[in-house]
């Protein structure tokens, strides 16, 4: 113990003058409010600046029309639960723009910073809810789920607002009202993500582990109405799990190991407290410090032992469940084929919040106050230091992926009448067609996404005729055509390696490139018939 408090110390030495603003700024009343300025600093113009991808456009599609529609698309096609859809179609009602729509995923990310900062305070008190509110604000997972148009930043509020309510109403019993609360936060969660309801087993698990029988009977009569009222979505999700095998990734690429899926469990709460990148292209120094991490909290909880309470058992064991049951569903997927976009890092969301509250506890076991104090902030300047590179290397380009704006632009203005832009596929041209206003049309390959069901096989091209009869309902002898293609998607994917053989293939045959310019993660070719001898 006296070690590691005299390398705190020697630490806290070396950077005292910057250790002692940021432990005051950390200290102050305001710190939280000014927390979520600050993260609002960042997403609010990133919002207005970032293109969108392809998820945010089916998302788009899905809340564009009526609710009766975004019901029927988030079942049916978005093959998920509808409640998120179904917010943002009536938040979109006000304003039909890409920023308002990404504004309710920066709200929901501003409301849990605050309720982390309230679960805090229940939580440690020997810590300012500064010291979470600091590591939520400025996490780059945080970050990019308030930039999406999709469901993550709503869930990782839901299992925030969840924690609080368990802890509220099971752990430091208060007033039954919490027990309800909680039991309709479940129902929100189950019908907002299905991984959400992981989160829910942890907790009444929690309850069982830490010999709170009682709790967890009241526990086990609370989840009742929640579990009967998700009856009606059993069935559809029945339906929907059978679609994802339906859309399957070849055997050779889904056929993960267990090593694998305990990466996209255990690892990813690693991942969301020190990232690099966001995803899986972390080098591997980064992952090497995330042990390092781990091993250090291990011996502060090692040799603090003895102030260990049952907030910080719940918390420790809410994320050791959690990440269990991500591996087990994973492995799960795996066995049926399911394919590999389950198996995301996005997909275990609920995952961050529980991670970086397991840090925190383990660093308020501490029992000296200035020694606390000093690992806390070598802790927070450290993770802090880590956050800017990945927000820099994940934003530096002003671009998500396929930098749509930018290829618009870049169509717009070197283009003529009369020629015809294809584009593969038909994921790039919905997302493209939000800022394509030119004079030309677009013609995504091998066909126009319908929206009824969704198919990979129908992202793909099997032979060049498909590109013939794509041309030919543009009518006209066309001397010179664009072509969009997506370069962020080939990796891995066989499907699409395929298709762009096919693609290169016919243009090889057929016409001669004249431009070629690359954005961040597409390239576009004008191109300009061969004539025949």
């Amino acid at each position: 113990m006296r070690s590691v408090e005299s390398q705190v110390s020697r630490f806290s030495n070396k950077f005292e003058p910057f250790l002692k603003s940021l432990g005051a700024m950390l200290a102050s009343r305001k710190v939280v409010p000014l927390l979520i300025i600050l993260n609002l600093c960042i997403t609010v113009p990133l919002s207005a600046k970032l293109n969108i991808w392809f998820d945010e456009a089916y998302a788009l599609d899905t809340s564009s029309k009526d609710l009766g529609y975004a019901i029927h698309q988030a079942i049916h096609f978005e093959e998920q639960a509808p409640l998120y859809f179904i917010l943002l179609n009536i938040w979109r009602s006000f304003n039909s723009s890409i920023f308002f729509a990404r504004l309710f995923s920066i709200l929901c990310v501003s409301a849990t910073i605050y309720v982390a900062s309230l679960l805090s305070k229940k939580l440690f008190e020997n810590i300012h809810p500064g010291w979470i509110a600091t590591a939520i604000a400025l996490n780059p997972f945080v970050i990019w789920a308030a930039v999406e148009v999709r469901l993550f930043a709503f869930s990782m509020l839901l299992s925030s607002v969840s924690l609080l309510l368990f802890y509220s109403g099971y752990l430091n019993p208060a007033p039954h009202q919490f027990c309800w609360l909680h039991a309709l936060t479940a129902v929100f969660a189950i019908y907002t993500h299905y991984f959400l309801a992981f989160l829910f087993a942890a907790q009444g698990i929690t309850l069982l582990c830490l010999k709170r029988r009682r709790e967890f009977l009241s526990y086990c009569l609370y989840m009742i109405p929640v579990v009967l009222s998700f009856i009606p979505m059993l069935l559809l999700a029945s339906r929907q799990s059978s679609s994802w095998s339906d859309n399957a990734i070849p055997t050779a690429i889904i056929d993960l190991s267990i090593a694998e899926n305990i990466k996209f469990s255990f690892a990813s709460a690693l991942l969301y407290l020190l990232p690099a990148e966001i995803g899986d292209s972390s080098p591997n120094s980064f992952r090497l410090l995330r042990l390092l991490l781990l091993g250090f909290l291990s011996s502060l909880v090692f040799i603090y032992r003895r102030s260990i309470n049952s907030n910080h058992l719940g918390i420790w064991t809410i994320t050791f469940l959690l990440s269990t049951t991500f591996f087990i569903a994973f492995e799960v997927f795996t066995y049926l084929g399911i394919n590999d976009s389950i198996q995301h890092y996005r997909h275990t969301i609920s995952l961050l919040i529980p991670a970086l509250f397991s840090v925190v506890s383990a660093l308020s076991l501490v029992r000296s106050d200035r020694t606390r104090k000093n690992i806390l902030l070598a802790w927070l300047a450290f993770t802090l230091s880590l956050n800017v590179v990945s927000i820099h290397l994940t934003y530096a380009s002003l671009a998500k992926n396929g930098d749509y704006i930018r290829v618009a632009s870049y169509l717009m203005k070197n283009e003529t009448n009369g020629q015809p832009i294809l584009i593969f596929n038909p994921e790039v041209e919905m997302a493209l067609e939000h800022y394509y206003k030119g004079m030309n049309s677009l013609i995504p390959l091998p066909e126009k996404e319908k929206f009824q069901t969704y198919d990979l096989d129908s992202l793909t091209l099997k032979n060049e005729q498909q590109i013939v009869d794509s041309l030919s309902k543009i009518p006209g002898d066309y001397q010179n055509i664009w072509l969009v293609t997506d370069t962020g998607s080939i990796e891995g994917k066989p499907a699409y390696i395929h298709s762009y053989r096919v693609l290169d293939e016919f243009v090889s045959k057929r016409y001669s490139v004249q431009m070629s310019k690359d954005f961040h993660g597409s390239n576009v070719k004008m191109l300009r018939k061969i004539r025949s001898s």
